[in-house]
């Protein structure tokens, strides 16, 4: 952010630390409130904020990755820290392999308190060394939320560098530590939250309830600021409507499997102006997402791409119904004939168009004689790829128009389609059982 650009305000920036140990893009319901005020407040060009969140999260969330990458674009800067593994959520048995005697020698209340106290002392320290070694300026206003622990404890150090220079605003949406009911540890998370309450300036909870069951200084300013929802999300999902989504689900582990052709030829499609970029989505859901990802940005699509993860078969289909464009890969090599995936049958319930590709040096594949057979769609091979990228590419540009006409994308498949239904192979069975043999072709 340009520091000068509050001169156009005619008044001097202020400057806003969010200390939140959940932000984006971290899935997670904790990240979504101070991720969202936190771009809302980067939009005044008053404000330059810098937030202090944790590392350790994997698990990511496309719209709050799209959050982000505004915070960042409007000046906010955002620092991860990796703070250490909460131990007391590790699951019982990993726990008592790692640390046996300490989990036989205390219980719950002991692993929550102590775990949390040296997470959010070593978050204090890391993010202090932060603000030293990078000479952030002075926050004006610091903003933290429970939970966890850190943010708090570092908005604390803060208020007691600047005392009265700066004003703290602290926030609340669970009790803390609320699975410890009774006894000493009870009282020590009851003290944390008093004392958090008594040196902020102002406290905010999520709802009326929170209010009335957390322990609060008597002095605590109490305001309700409840979680809530974003319009703009809903937003980006209508616009995400009018995208041509390209799926792949499924395993995508052979040497020769591959969807290259179709990310060169959306490249060439976006280089040479015939197809909009921001009007590409490819998703993938399964566990080879390592692979998946590399070749998506061997050619440079990686804002296009969206990972699933591993999901169940139901949510596999629900991924493939949003598809306009469904992906298959197989192989065709002289070791490997024949190939053509059950994945690729199951996708035909759906009717969409196909694009299969196949790898491997042999041409004339049964997943091209397939594709033909049904009208699925488009095949490539990679032995054929002279003559079949010209009409990949030239599919692919249809495909786009076509959605950018119409909305949608039709596949006209033919008859031969329902020889594949798993009813109709049901009664191949049936007819073997009633009649012992059966010569020819069998129909219900």
């Amino acid at each position: 952010m340009d520091l000068k650009k509050a001169d156009i305000v005619g008044e001097k920036m202020k400057t806003i630390y969010i200390c939140s140990e959940y932000f984006a893009p971290y899935q997670n319901v904790g990240s979504v409130k101070f991720t969202k005020i936190a771009k809302y407040l980067s939009r005044n060009k008053k404000y330059r904020i810098f937030i202090f969140t944790r590392k350790n999260f994997s698990k990511v969330d496309r719209l709050l990755e799209d959050d982000l990458r505004q915070i960042r674009e409007n000046g906010g800067q955002v620092y991860y820290i990796d703070a250490g593994k909460r131990y007391y959520q590790a699951p019982g048995k990993l726990y008592r392999k790692v640390y046996p005697v300490w989990y036989r020698l205390s219980g719950y209340n002991l692993n929550y308190y102590l775990s949390s106290i040296v997470s959010a002392k070593r978050f204090v320290k890391i993010a202090s060394g932060i603000v030293a070694e990078k000479n952030l300026p002075r926050p004006d206003y610091v903003l933290s939320t429970y939970d966890d622990w850190g943010g708090h404890y570092f908005a604390m150090s803060l208020k007691e560098r600047w005392k009265d220079k700066t004003v703290w605003i602290s926030d609340f949406r669970d009790p803390v530590g609320g699975a410890v009911k009774k006894g000493v540890f009870r009282k020590l998370c009851d003290r944390f939250s008093c004392q958090v309450t008594e040196q902020s300036n102002y406290t905010t909870f999520v709802s009326e309830g929170l209010l009335h069951s957390i322990k609060m200084h008597s002095g605590t300013k109490p305001l309700i600021a409840t979680n809530g929802f974003d319009y703009e999300d809903y937003q980006r999902v209508l616009e995400d409507k009018k995208k041509l989504h390209l799926i792949y689900t499924g395993s995508f582990y052979h040497k020769n499997m591959t969807l290259i052709p179709v990310f060169r030829a959306l490249r060439e499609l976006i280089d040479e102006g015939k197809i909009e970029e921001k009007y590409i989505s490819i998703e993938y859901a399964g566990v080879y997402n390592t692979k998946m990802y590399g070749e998506i940005c061997s050619q440079g699509l990686e804002k296009c791409y969206s990972d699933w993860g591993e999901v169940s078969r139901y949510q596999s289909i629900l991924i493939q119904d949003r598809a306009d464009i469904l992906m298959t890969s197989v192989w065709n090599t002289k070791e490997a004939q024949g190939v053509l995936a059950g994945k690729t049958l199951g996708y035909l319930m759906l009717k969409k168009p196909i694009i299969a590709i196949v790898g491997g040096t042999l041409g004339n594949s049964n997943m091209k004689k397939f594709m033909q057979e049904i009208n699925g769609g488009i095949c490539y091979e990679e032995a054929e790829q002279e003559n079949d990228y010209p009409r990949l590419k030239q599919a692919i540009l249809d495909y786009y128009t076509q959605k950018s006409e119409t909305g949608n994308v039709v596949q006209n498949f033919t008859g031969e389609v329902e020889k594949y239904n798993l009813e109709y192979v049901a009664g191949l069975y049936e007819k073997i059982m009633e009649n012992g043999n059966v010569e020819g072709p069998l129909k219900r």
